[in-house]
């Protein structure tokens, strides 16, 4: 199942990871859960779990139970860039940070420990916390740990890397395993699903995000880094898909910040959150700064004006054949909305959605193979500013559909999305 409790969600399974080849997973047959297990017969001798969906202020907190500690119990957590060394436990390397079952050291940047905490046995959780939005300045976020709920140590000052905070599991002894409970959000005080700060309308508006902070409930939003890089930027993907009733969509520039680079266009459900609208495949982008049409290219064609402080983007999807959005769930196999709805009463969150399961999700890879375009749905994707149609681009509807993206790429990209209502 998709839903690990009444709090947590297995991203792994639904996004998929990459694993050392000592590493295997397989699902718990009796809570259905994800799990790890270590062999030091394979490979290196440090194994490691790196998942693809970035921490963000969605899913701010993962956390796994020790279910065999092995030989010596070295079993670690933590957070680290993308360019993270799988042959190291977290914290070891730059960009990373990490607390180790074995003696309670915390690592960062450094393979000597700073700092200790309690050690951690079979039957123990822990747990990594990312608070985005703590007052440590832009661009850098506060870890946390815990062990069983409990917060442990004290959180540290971290610079986002680039390309964001990707959570990280390693083992290193013979018959070392772990349980995945899943990724949650909640804040450093224990109080899950309450980030005072945010409310229930961030995750009744967003369904995935990286690199961008909230505010005004959810609804205005502004890049959350401090790298003027190509190689990095802010991303979100708004919780409702696009069709007929729900077509069109709005933002308004609050400040075009260094670049001027704010972005708008639709994407597929799946999209690699760390590209701007319409580099990767499944998206269709308008960029500010240029005025260019990105089409699942970074090569950019000529289409409509640059945009600036008090511009207003907006994007549309208009139906060229027969679509049915509630049919078309990206898989054939939806995964039981019993999983998701009935068990969140009381929860808000952005999974209930029902993402589609990968069919094999231990043996993801980085890239993902090119979807089969044949047969599928044409729709021509078109772009305003300030309420005058500026161009247009005919695609195809990726499986389970088109949703709502917006970039911010460079320091002060600051805007105001309108996604209610879709229609125009």
């Amino acid at each position: 199942a998709l839903k690990m409790s009444a709090e947590s969600f297995d991203l792994y399974r639904v996004y998929g990871g990459r694993l050392s080849n000592n590493v295997t997973a397989f699902t718990d047959e009796r809570s259905g859960s994800t799990c790890f297990r270590y062999s030091q017969s394979k490979g290196t001798t440090i194994g490691t779990v790196f998942m693809f969906e970035p921490m963000s202020p969605l899913f701010n907190y993962f956390e796994l139970e020790i279910i065999k500690e092995g030989r010596k119990r070295t079993i670690g957590v933590g957070v680290a860039g993308s360019t993270y060394n799988a042959t190291s436990q977290p914290g070891w390397g730059e960009n990373s940070i990490g607390y180790n079952a074995e003696d309670g050291d915390f690592f960062h940047e450094s393979s000597v420990p700073r700092g200790k905490g309690p050690k951690c046995n079979t039957g123990d959780t822990m747990g990594v916390g990312v608070e985005f939005h703590s007052g440590s300045g832009v661009g850098y976020a506060r870890v946390w740990f815990t062990r069983n709920g409990e917060v442990v140590g004290e959180p540290r000052r971290m610079k986002r890397p680039v390309q964001g905070f990707y959570p990280v599991v390693a083992m290193q002894s013979d018959g070392e395993s772990v349980r995945y409970i899943g990724h949650s959000r909640r804040s450093m005080n224990d109080q899950v699903d309450n980030l005072v700060e945010y409310g229930q309308s961030l995750s009744d508006i967003w369904m995935r995000c990286n690199g961008v902070c909230f505010y005004n409930r959810g609804r205005s939003l502004k890049y959350d880094g401090n790298e003027p890089l190509r190689d990095d930027c802010g991303v979100a993907i708004a919780k409702q898909r696009v069709t007929h009733k729900n077509h069109y969509f709005e933002l308004t520039i609050n400040s075009g910040g260094e670049r001027k680079a704010v972005a708008i266009g639709v994407a597929k459900w799946n999209y690699p959150i760390c590209q701007y609208p319409g580099w990767a495949e499944g998206a269709v982008g308008y960029h500010g700064d240029d005025g260019n049409l990105y089409c699942e290219s970074g090569s950019g064609q000529p289409m409509g004006p640059t945009c600036d402080k008090g511009d207003t983007m907006g994007c549309g999807v208009e139906f060229v054949d027969p679509y049915d959005s509630e049919e078309d769930d990206g898989t054939g196999e939806r995964c039981s909305a019993a999983d998701i709805t009935s068990s969140a009463e009381g929860h808000s969150s952005v999974m209930d959605v029902r993402f589609p399961l990968r069919k094999a999700p231990h043996t993801h890879n980085v890239a993902t193979p090119p979807e089969d375009k044949k047969d599928r749905p044409r729709c021509i994707v078109y772009f305003t500013m300030n309420g005058e149609r500026v161009g247009e681009s005919e695609t195809v509807i990726p499986l389970g559909g088109f949703h709502p993206i917006v970039g911010v790429i460079s320091c002060g990209e600051n805007i105001t999305v309108n996604l209610k209502p879709l229609s125009g």
